[in-house]
């Protein structure tokens, strides 16, 4: 039985924000500022470093600041979710990977839910990441790809050893979803309504039909230019990628739809389908990428992208103020139009391929 509840965004001003992370945390809070968010609200704070109020789960106060978060509506159904996200993150961190720890009420529990006019709102705390996200940055290098790829792939290897059963539910933003935004095209232009449907027609006969035959685990999801955190300070290293951020749309799927996420997000940040090469080259670095699902990523990338922009414009009708939403739109419908016109075994053997060899790694024929 499908959930009645609507995705509602939370009505809280700072002063909430200060009331919540006192009476929940006993932190207080001197300074904060409102985040990008699709669906929720996000609140980048920092707290008095002297003034811990009765909470013993709290042993130093991050100097850096916390993300605080207000989920929607719809997403605070999913209790067991949240449950598994911290579990989750505690455990990449275990492996080396960096991503934001949750911070632990006064109740001991890395998650609370407070009752707005809007509905009842999941609300959590995360330790800050400092460093400059991917999509302000402008000097790109073909190592920046390679990391985001090798990175997707490390996370994918580590959850091998991870479950819960809150990941095996279908989310909204897995790509083998993306035939659903069918019921959506009256939110895109008639004109583009017909690439839609071929797109989506072709992933649905030659990725779906197999899907049951690809390696599968839980995946981040949406490793975006949103979603990574650089670090720029040391010029000899170069740019790094310093942490990733966001795991609301984690899920258990193939590990073909990752890649093509990575892949599809470096494209749009550069308008460039070249740069997906290096991501490909630094997944393989370290997971094994088969010929099979090599093949079928430019029908996977460009099936994310029809998600994207058909979902960004429903999104947009209910919601026109929020700039974030329609990210994709500024020229991921050109990107898409620009992938079309280029034959597959062009674009894997005379791009994609031909730049992973630069890193040695070879696929076969």
């Amino acid at each position: 039985m499908e959930s009645t509840v609507e995705l509602r965004k939370a009505h809280v001003g700072f002063e909430m924000v200060q009331k919540l992370i006192l009476e929940l945390y006993g932190l207080t809070v001197i300074k904060s500022s409102e985040l990008n968010g699709y669906d929720d609200r996000n609140f980048l704070i920092k707290v008095d470093p002297q003034n811990i109020d009765n909470n013993e789960h709290i042993v130093k106060v991050e100097v850096e600041g916390y993300v605080f978060k207000v989920i929607n509506t719809l997403d605070s159904v999913e209790v067991t979710r949240f449950e598994a996200q911290g579990r989750l993150m505690v455990f990449l961190h275990e492996h080396n990977i960096n991503c934001p720890a949750p911070v632990l009420t006064k109740r001991g529990r890395t998650f609370d839910t407070i009752l707005r006019p809007t509905g009842e709102h999941i609300v959590l705390l995360l330790k800050f990441i400092p460093g400059e996200i991917l999509y302000k940055m402008s000097n790109f290098t073909d190592h920046v790809f390679f990391q985001v790829g090798s990175l997707a792939a490390r996370i994918d290897t580590v959850l091998k050893e991870f479950d819960h059963r809150a990941y095996r539910k279908p989310v909204q933003w897995c790509l083998g979803a993306s035939p659903n935004v069918l019921n959506y095209l009256h939110a895109i232009d008639e004109s583009k309504r017909s690439m839609v449907e071929t797109v989506i027609e072709d992933f649905k006969n030659n990725v779906l039909a197999i899907e049951n035959r690809l390696e599968k685990g839980i995946i981040h999801g949406d490793i975006n230019e949103q979603n990574l955190i650089m670090s720029t300070g040391d010029e000899a290293k170069g740019i790094q990628l310093k942490a990733v951020i966001d795991f609301g749309d984690t899920h258990y799927c193939c590990f073909l739809y990752e890649l093509a996420l990575a892949m599809t997000y470096m494209i749009f940040l550069t308008d460039n389908p070249e740069v997906g090469g290096h991501v490909l080259a630094g997944y393989a670095s370290v997971r094994n990428v088969s010929k099979a699902e090599i093949r079928l990523l430019k029908t996977c990338i460009m099936a994310r992208l029809c998600q994207s922009l058909v979902l960004g414009a429903y999104g947009s009708l209910t919601d026109p103020n929020n700039e974030y939403l329609l990210t994709t739109s500024k020229k991921g419908w050109d990107i898409l139009d620009k992938l079309r016109n280029i034959d597959n075994d062009d674009i894997l053997v005379n791009c994609w391929l031909d730049a992973a060899k630069k890193y040695y790694i070879y696929f076969g024929s």
